[in-house]
């Protein structure tokens, strides 16, 4: 019997501004909507494509060339809808598996099974929607935005955010003018530096949280700062210099309260401090077997993953759903804003 259901994974797309600049000089906040405008501009003009594998290249022209072999995921379609104060981005994300050039059938009277294959250049894909809730017009902007992931495999939550960041990497940075006291001259100095935009995929944590108490346990909090510039050497030595470093602060998941509420008031708290202060988190859950993980994983675990640790929607469509599709199917859409529209489904608690 087909099975018309699809599930859907809630997360929130936090929109964050990279910069070299000294901690205390932030750089502008990049809005959700110039960061997707980014993106569209790419899709139109054939360039919204990574290959897995492949040896990278500035001009989009020859790195297409060279992906020639490798596994690719590609925005195939993006289209943005207004609706009232809500802005929808609805996408239409492709993996396509070069190694999957033939697929099995099996007669049902005979069980007979034979590999049917597809044209020379012709390999196996899947497809999943993606759509995010942007504020329309004069509507106040935060950067955190509600996001709904039909879930496919290997289409995952990390593989979509990497996509975005690559592609918005590719469009070049931004230069803003930072003023300082110079420390031997004491006078005013200006300076610039480049900055651009990125996205983070996150998990709508307090659901999770709460949801999956009973089957996995919180093993530690990362906080991770790349490039962060750092003064080495006391006020007294005779050479002060500064140097670029990656900085990580660990924070164990025993130190947190038992209770599963005062927990999320508690994770909540530690990442305000930090990605105030241009941190990235990352979350490593213990499962009951005594697994941890997080780091780099396999797709199929990293599909899995995805499944246990966020907050999941059904949704029925009239038809099952197909594994790959060209354009948009437009019941899968609805269902996926009617899911970013129920304020019930996006309460944090703690």
């Amino acid at each position: 019997m087909a099975d018309n259901r699809r599930i859907v994974l809630l997360n929130r797309l936090i929109s964050r501004s990279i910069s070299h600049a000294p901690r205390e000089h932030k750089p502008p906040l990049v809005s959700g909507r110039d960061l997707f405008d980014v993106v569209q501009k790419r899709q139109r003009k054939g360039f919204a494509v990574e290959y897995l594998g492949a040896d990278d290249d500035s001009d989009d022209t020859a790195r297409l060339k060279k992906g020639e072999g490798h596994d690719c995921f590609r925005l195939s379609q993006l289209r943005v809808d207004n609706d009232g104060s809500s802005r929808f981005i609805v996408m239409l994300f492709e993996f396509i598996d070069d190694s999957q050039g033939s697929f099995a059938v099996v007669d049902l009277e005979t069980f007979a099974g034979r590999e049917i294959s597809g044209k020379a250049l012709e390999r196996g894909a899947s497809s999943a929607h993606v759509v995010v809730r942007l504020p329309n017009g004069a509507e106040f902007d935060d950067g955190n935005y509600r996001c709904a992931l039909e879930n496919v495999q290997p289409i995952t939550r990390k593989a979509v955010e990497r996509f975005l960041n690559r592609q918005i990497r590719r469009d070049g940075s931004q230069v803003y003018s930072v003023t300082s006291i110079d420390k031997k001259t004491k006078r005013s100095v200006s300076k610039d530096y480049s900055y651009h935009g990125r996205f983070d995929l996150v998990s709508d944590l307090g659901r999770s949280l709460t949801q999956g108490a009973g089957e996995k346990i919180l093993s530690q909090v990362v906080f991770t700062r790349r490039q962060e510039r750092v003064a080495i050497g006391q006020p007294t030595a005779v050479n002060h210099e500064e140097v670029i470093a990656d900085m990580e602060v660990r924070i164990s998941g025993k130190q947190a309260p038992a209770e599963p509420e005062e927990r999320l008031g508690w994770i909540s708290r530690l990442r305000k401090k930090w990605e105030d202060q241009g941190y990235q988190t990352k979350l490593y859950f213990r499962t009951v077997g005594g697994g941890v993980m997080g780091g780099d994983i396999h797709r199929d675990v990293e599909s899995a993953t995805d499944l246990m640790l966020c907050p999941k929607e059904y949704v029925t469509l009239s038809r099952p759903p197909k594994r790959w599709t060209e354009r948009f199917n437009p019941e899968m859409v609805n269902k996926l804003k009617d899911i970013l529209r129920k304020e019930e489904l996006w309460q944090r608690p703690g």
